[in-house]
């Protein structure tokens, strides 16, 4: 299991420098935070170890590859800065587990960070002395603005997330588990607020959490934060009542850290309740 979370993560790791999908973001953090969990209980604690500084190493080095392409000084200072502390935990970690070769790797990254890093913070640094800078009125910032685009939607809150169902041909009667994993990708705190599209008509909502509460269709998250590139699971199971065709489509609603409030819709997935007649019953599902 940990093996196939690992070839997973890369495969999705190849797709998202190809297209720079969040989505995919999210499945690799949890393809290797999955990997490390099955090494750990399997007890290979060197590779448990291996997979966690890998993470670390992707995050330094996605920053890395966006700083590159960023033009704004300001924002390519932070990016670096970000991925500058990334790659310090993986270099760390990596040596505590003894793979001196990828510490190595690690430091070198970081080496070439702190030379761009220098060459960004040079101009900056003299313009903040720009008595016109701090002596101008500044107009105030208005409460309605459009939808950060490109890079700017990782300055804030910003959750992208899979989700995972367990079978999606069942009969009449049966139930099955669902899965939300979501990502905070952004760079300051998010906090959940309610999933909601859990299950259309015809299928039954059950919570494996009794901390949560239900309302319909949506579920109330209490207003869990979720720091940056940390993940939170919601586990529920949807009991098939009747014989049908149904679209599950989960959206997550939550607030950046300035009280707005944003949403995120899962890529839905098609479930087909049937109707086993008297002979399928005696056999039971395939």
């Amino acid at each position: 299991m940990a093996n196939a979370s690992i070839c997973k993560a890369l495969e999705s790791g190849t797709r998202f420098r190809r297209t720079r999908d969040t989505g995919l973001y999210a499945d690799i953090k949890k393809r290797l935070e999955a990997s490390a969990d099955y090494y750990r209980e399997a007890g290979f604690k060197n590779a448990a170890d291996w997979t966690r500084a890998t993470q670390r190493m992707f995050d330094g080095l996605v920053y890395l590859t966006d700083a590159e392409i960023e033009r704004d000084p300001k924002k390519k200072a932070d990016l670096y800065h970000l991925s500058q502390r990334h790659l310090q935990l993986a270099a760390r970690l990596y040596g505590d587990a003894g793979f001196q070769a990828k510490k190595d790797e690690a430091l070198g990254h970081l080496d070439r960070i702190r030379e761009e890093k220098e060459l960004v913070l040079t101009p900056l640094d003299a313009l903040a002395g720009n008595p016109a800078a701090s002596s101008a009125s500044v107009a105030p910032v208005t409460l309605v603005r459009d939808q950060a685009v490109g890079l700017d939607r990782f300055e804030e809150a910003n959750i992208a997330g899979n989700l995972k169902v367990s079978q999606t041909q069942l009969p009449v009667g049966s139930s099955f588990d669902v899965g939300l994993d979501m990502v905070n990708v952004g760079k300051t705190a998010a906090t959940l607020m309610k999933a909601e599209g859990l299950g259309p008509e015809g299928l039954e909502l059950n919570l494996r959490d009794g901390r949560l509460e239900k309302d319909g269709r949506f579920v109330d998250l209490k207003g869990k934060r979720l720091d940056p590139l940390k993940s939170h699971e919601l586990v529920f199971s949807l009991k098939a009542s009747r014989k049908g065709s149904y679209q599950l489509k989960p959206r997550v609603m939550f607030l950046d850290e300035k009280g707005r409030y944003k949403s995120y819709e899962f890529e839905p997935v098609t479930l087909n309740v049937i109707e086993l007649g008297i002979s399928g019953w005696l056999k039971g599902p395939r």
